[in-house]
């Protein structure tokens, strides 16, 4: 079983299955990719800016208006990538030729406690246009990496623990320790 074995602090935690905090996601996703680097991979966070559509009509409007501070912040989106949602990336990870796309979801121990894992909100996941190869579950207490090969037309839909919309859920059953991924891909010759 995949355990990430490097000091995790102990703040990366949250207490309920709904809770969502970005810094804590990063943090896990460069401890999973330290992780991977140590087994043999090229494996990275890319380098994005989530950009909303509407930051940027906000932040033209106010630049058109006269306002020093916004006119700069717009100068810098203009020129800058922006990443909508859509195209956002947690981790990649390479082996040889092969590429692989990775989506981090790092739970609270409660999360796993039911026979469905809640992964998020269906239409966020409807929306990815970047093909991604891979689910990754880590339990935030145990620091355990689970993976649930990434195809949301297989996955089950149920009502939201928040209250409002639909959330993709996988079976608790269908999840694999990474380690068997990775055993997986470097036994595959093509991939060295």
């Amino acid at each position: 079983m995949r355990i990430i074995t490097r000091q995790v602090p102990r703040d990366l935690r949250t207490n309920r299955p709904t809770d969502y905090n970005l810094t804590l996601g990063q943090h896990w996703e460069a401890l999973l990719a330290q992780s991977l680097r140590d087994r043999g991979f090229r494996a990275y966070q890319p380098r994005q800016q989530i950009l909303h559509p509407g930051d940027a009509v906000r932040a033209s409007r106010k630049a058109l208006q006269g306002d020093p501070e916004a006119a700069e912040d717009y100068r810098r989106r203009k020129f800058a990538i922006g990443l909508l949602r859509p195209l956002q990336l947690d981790l990649v990870a390479r082996l040889g030729k092969r590429r692989w796309n990775i989506e981090v979801k790092a739970l609270c121990p409660a999360a796993f406690q039911s026979s469905l894992i809640h992964i998020g909100a269906t239409g966020k996941y409807d929306l990815k246009v970047v093909p991604v190869n891979l689910l990754c579950l880590i339990n935030q207490e145990t620091s355990e990496v689970f993976f649930v090969p990434y195809d949301p037309e297989t996955w089950g839909r149920a009502k939201s623990l928040r209250g409002t919309g639909f959330d993709y859920v996988v079976p608790r059953a269908s999840m694999s320790p990474l380690d068997a991924w990775v055993d997986y891909v470097l036994a595959d010759p093509e991939n060295t």
